[in-house]
Order: C-alpha cells, then sequence, then structure tokens
C-alpha cells in the first residue's frame, strides 16, 4: 500500500538520500513540492540518457521522456496528485537511451515536512514491456482463436490479427498473402494500413526467386529480411513500386501448413530502414502461427463443407431412396426421394417421425421397425428384402431395400441406415415379359398345329371340290360332301386365327388409312352389335396411314367390337377413335412395351360395360381363353387380334376396371406418305387354263397329288417331287421343259427358297410360285410380303390356284423377281 514518506532529519540527510536513491538499480526521480525536478538517480540517467544530477531545463525532464501519446494521460494524473497530494499509479510508455519506448508502471509518494507542509515527490519508474508484452499477444491469440472457432471470416480474422499486431509496435505495417492452391501465385488477403493501389499492384503477382521480399519468401520457403527497399536486389522490379509509396523496408516470412506447404506469407513493412528487433521477430512467429491456424482450419472446413456438400448431392440425385434412423427408428434424416414417395414436401419435414407416422400401412410399418430392430441388434446389414410401400396418393409400389448399422466413431450400434429402389415398373414389366413369352410359346404350339391343320384342310377342302365338281345334282351324296366341305372352310377359318395369333399368317399388307377403314366397317358393325348398342366413332380430320392386311385389321376392329358388345348385354355406348401418338427416346414410362420411338397411329375401342378383374386381363390374349359362357365364343378373337397387332409391328394394351367398363388401345407404325393410286382389278371369277409343262414340289403326300390333280383338270401337264432336293434333279434331266415350278416353302432337306435360287442358277429366266400357309423362315416372309416373290397362300381352291398360275405364266419376263429378290 502507497504512504506518505517521512522526513528525515539532521544535517547529511540530502546526502544520505541521494546516495540511497542512486543505489538503487530502478529509475527514481525526487522533485519539489510544486513538481519541478529536483534530481534522478544514476538508473534513471543511464536508462533514459539524461544528465545525472542537475534538472533539464524547466524542471521536467521526466514528462520529455515520456511517449508523446501517453503524456496527456500522464501530465493528468501528476497534476491532480500535486493538486490533492495523494499518491499516484499509471503506465506509460517511457524512451531508453537507443530511442526504445518501452511500457513502465510509474508510482509516486509525496514526503511531508514536521508540520505537515509538502517537501518532494518520490517517483518510481518499472519496466513491465515484456510483461505488457505477454498480456497482449495471449489477447490477440485469443481474441484470433476465438474468431477461428465460429463462423467468421478468414479475411476477416487475418484483418483483425494485423491490426492487432500493428498496435504492437510504432509504424509497423502488416499483410498476409495467401498462396493459390496450384503454389505459383500470390493473392491479397489482408493489409489494412498499406495503401490500396499498392495492394492492386501486388494482388496475384507470380512468386519467384528476386519478386520482392514475400514472392521471394514463398518461393524460397523461408524467411526474407531486407531492411532496405531502395537498395536490395530482390526489390529490383518492385522498388518503385514500394518506394512510391514510402514503404522501405519489408521482412516477410512464409506460413506453412501442416504438411509443410506454404499457405501464405506474413509481411512487416515499416517506412524506414531498418532490421527487426528480438520483440518484432518474436511478433512475426506468434503472427505465422496464427495465420497458419486461421487459414488451415478454413480450408478444412471448406472441404469438409465441399464433402458435404457432394455427399448431400450424390445422396440427392442417387435413383433410390436414402434414410437414417436411431435407436428408436425414428428418421434422423433423408432424401427427397424419401420425403416425397411419403408425400411430404421437404425432407426436414420427415424428421423425428417413424414409420407409424407416415401414410404407410400398419402391418408395412411394423415389417419396417422389425427389420431395423433385427439390424440393429445383430449388427448384421439385412440385403435386399422385397417390401411393399403404400404412398401417399394409395398406389402401392415394390421396392427393395437394404438395411445396415449406423454406427458412432467408436463403432457401437446407434441406427440404422437404408436404401432402397422402387421396382415396381420393372415388376410390372418383367409380368409384362413373362407373359409375352409365355403368350409366344403358346403361339408357337398354336402355329405349329395350324400348319399342319393347313396342309390336312388343303387336301379335304380341294378334294371336296373335285368331288362336287364330279357328282350330279341329284346324287345324294353331293349333300354330305357339301357337309364336309362346309366343315373344312370352318376348320380352315379357325385355323387362320390360329395362324394370325401366332404371327406365322402372311399378310397381303398395303398402304390404308385406318380412318375409311373405320367408315367402311361401320354399317357391317351396327348390324353385328345390334340396336341396343351405340356405336360412336370419332375420328381424325387427317388421314391416318399405316402399312397394313385391310382383312386382318378389318379383323382387330370387328373382334373388339364384338368383345366389347358383349360386355354390355343391356345395351351401351362403343367408341371407336382414332389418334396419332408421337414417342421419343425419353417417353420411357409412357411409351408402351415392345414400341420403339417413333410415330404411330392409335386405335382406341372402349366401351361402358362390365369391366374385368386384374386376373382376367393378365389372361385375356391367351388362345382359348374366355370369360363367356360355354357356346358363346372360342376363345380366339382377342389371341387373334393380339397376334395380327404384333404381326403389323404394333402394340395392343388393355385397360380395365371391374364394374367401369374396358378401352382397348391398338399401336400400329403410322406411314407419312399416301399410297399410290391402283389401278381397276381385273375380273378374278374365271378359272383360266393352259397346256404348259409344271413342276410341283410338296413333300406332303396328299398335298402334291391334290395340286396335280387340279393342275391337270386345268389342262397342264404335271411332274411332282417330294421334295427340293428330288426337284433339283427332275429339272436337271429336262429343266427347259419346265414352264413353272409350283413350291412348298418348308421342305425337308432343300426349302423353297434354296430350289429357287439353286434352279435360277441353271435357268435365269426360270419362274417359281411358291405356296404355304405358315413359316418361320424371316427372309421368306419379307420378300413374301413385299411381294417381291410371287406366292400363293394355303389352303387355296382350284380357282385361286388357276388364277395365280395363269398370272405368273403370262407375266412378261422382265416383271419376273430378279436373282437377287429371290435370294
Amino acid at each position: 500500500m502507497l504512504r506518505t514518506i517521512p522526513y528525515p532529519t539532521g544535517s547529511s540527510h540530502d546526502d544520505y538520500f541521494r546516495l540511497a536513491v542512486d543505489a538503487v538499480p530502478q529509475p527514481i526521480w525526487v522533485t519539489g513540492p510544486g513538481g519541478v525536478d529536483d534530481y534522478f538517480n544514476r538508473a534513471t540517467a543511464e536508462y533514459t540518457g539524461l544528465g545525472i544530477g542537475a534538472p533539464p531545463p524547466h524542471g521536467t525532464g521526466w514528462q520529455s521522456v515520456v511517449f508523446a501519446r501517453d503524456l496527456p494521460t500522464a501530465r493528468a494524473v501528476w497534476e491532480e496528485a500535486i493538486e490533492t497530494g495523494h499518491p499516484f499509479e499509471f503506465e506509460a510508455r517511457v524512451r531508453r537511451a537507443d530511442g526504445e519506448y518501452r511500457w513502465h508502471k510509474l508510482r509516486g509518494l509525496r514526503q511531508r515536512r514536521p508540520d505537515g507542509q509538502p517537501h518532494k515527490w518520490f517517483i518510481t519508474a518499472t519496466d513491465v514491456e515484456d510483461y505488457k508484452r505477454s498480456e497482449n499477444l495471449l489477447a490477440i491469440q485469443k481474441s484470433v482463436l476465438e474468431s477461428v472457432a465460429t463462423s467468421t471470416p478468414l479475411v476477416q480474422i487475418l484483418t483483425v490479427l494485423t491490426v492487432a499486431l500493428e498496435g504492437q509496435a510504432e509504424g509497423m505495417l502488416c499483410s498476409v498473402l495467401l498462396l493459390s492452391e496450384d503454389g505459383k501465385t500470390l493473392c491479397q488477403a489482408t493489409g489494412p494500413s498499406l495503401p490500396a493501389e499498392y495492394h492492386r499492384a501486388i494482388n496475384g503477382v507470380e512468386i519467384g526467386p528476386n519478386v520482392g521480399s514475400c514472392g521471394t519468401a514463398a518461393w524460397r520457403q523461408r524467411q526474407v529480411i531486407v531492411t532496405d527497399i531502395a537498395t536490395d536486389p530482390l526489390w529490383a522490379d518492385y522498388r518503385d513500386l514500394a518506394l512510391g509509396h514510402g514503404l522501405r523496408s519489408c521482412w516477410s516470412t512464409p506460413v506453412f501448413g501442416r504438411d509443410k506447404r506454404v499457405l501464405a506469407t506474413f509481411g512487416m513493412y515499416y517506412r524506414v530502414p531498418r532490421s527487426p528487433s528480438p520483440h518484432e521477430l518474436r511478433l512475426i512467429e506468434v503472427a505465422t502461427d496464427l495465420v497458419a491456424v486461421a487459414v488451415e482450419r478454413r480450408r478444412d472446413e471448406a472441404r469438409i463443407r465441399d464433402r458435404e456438400e457432394l455427399l448431400q448431392s450424390v445422396i440427392a440425385h442417387i435413383p433410390c431412396g436414402v434414410f437414417w434412423k436411431d435407436r428408436n427408428s425414428v428418421f434422423l434424416g433423408g432424401n427427397d426421394r424419401v420425403a416425397r414417395d411419403h408425400g411430404l414436401p421437404t425432407t426436414a419435414q420427415l424428421v423425428g417421425r417413424t414409420d407409424h407416422d407416415l401414410p404407410v400401412e400398419a402391418e408395412e410399418a411394423a415389417f419396417y421397425q422389425a427389420c431395423d430392430r433385427k439390424v440393429m441388434e445383430t449388427g448384421v446389414p439385412l440385403l435386399n428384402i422385397e417390401e411393399t410401400q403404400t404412398r401417399a396418393g394409395g398406389q402401392k409400389a415394390n421396392l427393395i431395400t437394404s438395411k445396415v448399422p449406423l454406427r458412432d466413431t467408436s463403432g457401437m450400434v446407434v441406427g440404422v441406415v437404408g436404401t432402397y429402389f422402387d421396382v415396381t415398373e420393372q415388376k410390372r414389366l418383367e409380368e409384362q415379359l413373362r407373359q409375352s413369352q409365355k403368350m409366344e410359346a403358346i403361339g408357337r404350339l398354336a402355329g405349329g398345329v395350324a400348319h399342319d391343320f393347313n396342309n390336312l384342310l388343303t387336301v379335304i377342302n380341294g378334294n371336296c371340290d373335285l368331288a362336287l365338281s364330279t357328282l350330279p345334282d341329284d346324287s345324294p351324296c353331293r349333300v354330305l360332301v357339301e357337309e364336309i366341305g362346309t366343315a373344312g372352310e370352318r376348320a380352315a377359318a379357325l385355323t387362320g386365327q390360329l395362324l394370325a395369333f401366332s404371327r406365322k399368317q402372311f399378310l397381303q399388307q398395303k398402304l390404308l388409312d385406318v380412318n375409311v377403314l373405320v367408315n367402311d366397317m361401320e354399317k357391317m358393325l351396327r348390324r353385328t352389335i345390334g340396336e341396343d348398342v351405340d356405336l360412336v366413332a370419332d375420328l381424325t380430320r387427317d388421314p391416318m396411314w399405316v402399312k397394313a392386311d385391310p382383312g386382318q385389321l378389318g379383323q382387330v376392329i370387328l373382334n373388339l367390337a364384338v368383345n366389347a358388345r358383349d360386355a354390355m348385354p343391356t345395351g351401351g355406348r362403343l367408341r371407336i377413335e382414332t389418334a396419332r401418338e408421337v414417342f421419343d427416346a425419353n417417353d420411357g414410362t409412357r411409351r408402351p412395351p415392345n414400341l420403339r420411338p417413333g410415330s404411330y397411329v392409335r386405335l382406341t375401342v372402349s366401351d361402358a360395360g362390365c369391366g374385368m378383374t386384374d386376373d382376367v386381363v393378365a389372361h385375356l390374349f391367351e388362345p382359348f381363353f374366355t370369360t363367356k359362357p360355354d357356346g358363346h365364343g372360342s376363345g380366339l378373337g382377342l389371341a387373334t387380334a393380339y397376334g395380327i397387332v404384333r404381326g403389323h409391328g404394333g402394340h395392343i394394351d388393355v385397360e380395365s376396371r371391374f364394374g367401369a367398363g374396358t378401352m382397348v388401345r391398338v399401336y400400329l407404325p403410322a406411314v407419312s406418305h399416301s399410297p399410290p393410286r391402283e389401278s381397276p382389278a381385273g375380273d378374278t371369277r374365271a378359272t383360266p387354263r393352259g397346256t404348259e409343262t409344271i413342276l410341283v414340289v410338296e413333300d406332303e403326300d396328299g398335298l402334291r397329288r391334290l395340286a396335280q390333280r387340279f393342275l391337270e383338270r386345268l389342262g397342264y401337264t404335271v411332274l411332282v417331287a417330294a421334295d427340293g432336293q428330288q426337284a433339283i434333279e427332275t429339272y436337271g434331266r429336262i429343266g427347259q421343259r419346265v414352264d413353272l415350278v409350283l413350291t412348298d416353302v418348308v421342305m425337308p432337306r432343300v426349302g423353297g427358297r434354296e430350289l429357287a435360287k439353286q434352279l435360277e442358277g441353271a435357268n435365269a429366266g426360270v419362274r417359281v410360285l411358291f405356296m404355304s400357309g405358315y413359316t418361320n423362315d424371316g427372309l421368306v416372309r419379307h420378300d413374301i410380303e413385299s411381294r417381291r416373290v410371287d406366292f400363293i397362300r394355303k389352303p387355296f381352291n382350284i380357282v385361286t390356284l388357276a388364277q395365280k398360275v395363269r398370272e405368273v405364266l403370262d407375266a412378261p419376263r422382265d416383271r419376273l423377281p430378279s436373282a437377287d429378290d429371290r435370294s
């Protein structure tokens, strides 16, 4: 505690005090009661450089060594002490003999005479510079580190640091330059006291061996001290810039990261030439450490933020649902897919809920949570679980879900992470594929059976025709033969339906307008469906051109109309519509399966009938499947329509709801141009005859004999061969006498196509007429359907055979198919 010094007595007392205070190693001032200097000890003289003993002029020597900015405070405290006589204490910077100002704590006590009157003031100065510096550095470090720990921007942190450091030394100017990620250029981060023009000039400078202090320090990766910019060669290229802004010395130190790579440089400038003091070197050390911490922390945060953003982007855009829950199966988060599937606008609204809080069924929620518990209790993932999920709109989705344990940093299971793929569409396509494969298998079976029946029916019906032509009108056998013929024709029609379903029937395609076809059929359709069904044809104004067999496409329309009528036993409305649909490659969900991108004509037949269940729809196109009572349908109507449409490269699908009607959509590839005008057909009722020689090639004995009988009755000379190889041998013996080869397409050893190729090799002008009702040979089908070869469809009768044979024999040579066509 400060106390008043007692007044000494005796004549030698002044000498005693002087000797005493000179012996003290701490600066001491002694003044009179009015504050005029009386004496200061040897320690004061040596420290400040003032003369020993006698006071300086005006008696204010102690004030002459106090730092100018601290002097007003010092004078105010001193004047108050003189006035009140109270002890005083304050801090100020005092100039040392070498010119450096250092912080001191100044304390003053007043001595009184025995009569109580003021006598002298004793003032001591204690050097607290090192303590103040340490205290200030600790405060700077604390402030910077607190800013680093918060979200304060990097530039702001570095600016606060440089301003604080500049306050630790008079005249110091600080700057921080950040090194680019590629390690080539320095960019200005902060330099609050440097001129703005200087900032702009050095911003983006490339580092190098002679690029001032900072660029060179980053290049050398060690401290560079330039005491005088005016003479140092490192500043040769930047000397005018620095001197123009009054900068004379610059010390730059590289800032290193944990990986020993340079992050930045810290620079100290002065406007006078000088070298750094130990205190300034200590400031540089603290500054570079703090800059390293701040830069690395912000870069680490940026990298973490980038990784988090990348992870969030991946989770958001991954084509599956991703979610994570705590140990109580409470959602901690999820991606947009999960929120959207549950009818939530944002993922934030998913957090805090359980599966029971979502619009799934209770059984589904219980199953999900049971799987969660199993994963968390066992620590073993559950992979590829098949689940169903009820969506916000009530529709069901099929999911493939996988769940794995969610662990903390210690490895403890704290929840579960799950992903799921929506395989609803895949399941639908798989079911369609299975249905398509089943239909294909049934079609192959039906086509094979129909082919064999076709051959038999050709023989039966053909021989019936021959028998009827020889029987008298009053023959009792005539009625029996006619009955056989009628049954044969009905069987042939049934076989044709089976072939249409199996897509093995040959199509006689041509360009036609679907609208015209529907209009032409309208009268017949009204007669077929009855008066209690209202037929509405909603057709486009523009032509709907397709390439199709008009008879078969008409069969499709008729079959669909009849089925629609049967679904409305008490009457109703049957609507037939046409429209154009264009599908591009991106219409994967809208485009019907089996259809390529492109333009299609859509023919829609809809009714307001009883509708069908999903199970009935699944079997709708199977041959002989029917829901009608016995005797009311063969079960081939829709199967035939299916086969015809697929055979034309189209697609047919059904949309039905039990009790709410049915809509059948047929898609056929659209053609963009109209057909050329056809010349009127000639009379086809005549049965032409001839005398040429015809080689009949057929492996079925009955068919071969029938064709021989037909042709011989028509006046032709007939040679026969049981297969293609035998035909080649026969032709080789008498080839020039053969005017026409009538050959089956499908035969053992050598088929009809190969036979024609070999015969043409021997005789380029050979005429070949193919006959068949079925083939698996795609090339032959293409040639026949594109009319590149002459062809007659089985079963045929004597009239159609006579007309076709005559047509081929009478055709000019230049109209015969070429070898390239037949190959």
